[in-house]
């Protein structure tokens, strides 16, 4: 799940470096989600040893794991827009009068319908979503699942 994770994440990118969202608009964003999607669930396997029961809702993935995880990577989500720097597009969209999730599982919660909404032909919410923050908040993930962090339990090490 991890390396398809990463893959597809890849492939949004790729897609985004050659022509992005204003081309390949719904391609990008079912790209991104379900790459979200399943680097949650390999997170959460490799913490349980167990796989989570059917869903493209991430977020409710996300809010399974225990405290110590969940603050780790929400912690790893503030370090990496310290460090990649803030989402050009959040200015324009406050303008706008959109709302801009805080924090990581603001965004996971924003973003967890995007794939059975664009996916499946009965559904009519099929619209743009800009997914601010996307790169850091993989790389959280990337970094969670590659440093041994599942050891943690409520924050502290096992």
């Amino acid at each position: 799940m991890f390396d398809s994770a990463i893959r597809y994440s890849r492939a949004a990118q790729v897609l985004q470096e050659n022509g992005g969202i204003l081309k390949y608009p719904l391609q990008v964003q079912l790209l991104r989600s379900f790459a979200m999607e399943l680097i949650t669930k390999a997170i959460y396997y490799k913490i349980n040893g167990t796989e989570w029961d059917y869903t493209h809702f991430f977020v409710n993935i996300f809010d399974k794991l225990d405290k110590g995880h969940k603050d780790w990577l929400e912690n790893e989500f503030k370090n990496q827009v310290k460090k990649m720097g803030k989402d050009p597009l959040e200015k324009h969209l406050r303008k706008m009068g959109e709302t801009v999730p805080i924090g990581l599982r603001g965004h996971l919660e924003k973003w967890s319908p995007i794939f059975k909404n664009l996916r499946y032909p009965d559904c009519e919410n099929k619209k743009i979503y800009i997914m601010l923050y996307f790169d850091q908040i993989m790389n959280s993930f990337i970094r969670f699942y590659e440093s041994g962090i599942e050891e943690l339990h409520d924050g502290k090490p096992i």
